[in-house]
């Protein structure tokens, strides 16, 4: 069992005024958002997300386009 904590835990007192986000956790990268929604408020990150799947691709694009982010998809289907 491998402990974790939400990104509004981590970051509630960050002093910092813009940040960067970079999400790889393997299929869990719209529950990693939900757990930022303070986060998204308070900073307005930047994001980089890794998406495994469509349905992953399309549940985070939804997600932050209804927090006013723009979503690009980069696709390298050359590996």
């Amino acid at each position: 069992n491998i402990p974790s904590v939400t990104l509004d835990d981590l970051l509630k007192e960050s002093q910092h005024k813009q940040i960067a986000i970079k999400l790889d956790v393997e299929g869990n990268e719209f529950a990693a958002l939900e757990g930022a929604k303070n986060t998204i408020k308070k900073l307005r990150p930047i994001f980089i997300i890794e998406c495994t799947n469509a349905q992953t691709s399309h549940n985070c694009s939804e997600f932050l386009k209804e927090r006013g982010y723009i979503f690009y998809i980069i696709n390298d289907s050359s590996f």
